[in-house]
């Protein structure tokens, strides 16, 4: 009987060790500059099989970007204004979480 309470306790404490599930980026963020308004804009979509929330976050470097997010393609893209050029971002540097999922 030991062993039949071992086991699920085990199985609990491993997925408390995996953490937040991971997601995948589908392509390539893109990022466009807007002279007239001084701003520039990264849009990233998720893959196929997921959908964000209005709660969803983009990190860039590991830094939440608290500029305005919208999202677009049936909740699959989101944009976000993050400062006046897209100098040095890179998509390595881009992740969207949200809840419990993040996608890189």
């Amino acid at each position: 009987m030991s062993n039949f309470k071992f086991q699920p306790m085990c199985l609990i404490f491993t997925f408390a060790l995996m953490g937040p599930a991971a997601a995948s980026i589908a392509s390539e963020p893109t990022c466009a500059e807007d002279t007239d308004n001084n701003t520039a804009s990264i849009s990233i979509t998720v893959d196929a099989s997921s959908t964000l929330s209005s709660s969803a976050v983009v990190k860039l470097d590991g830094i939440s970007i608290t500029g305005a997010h919208t999202l677009s393609n049936s909740d699959r893209t989101v944009t976000v204004v993050n400062g006046q050029s897209c100098d040095n971002q890179s998509s390595g540097q881009i992740t969207v979480v949200d809840g419990s999922v993040t996608h890189q």
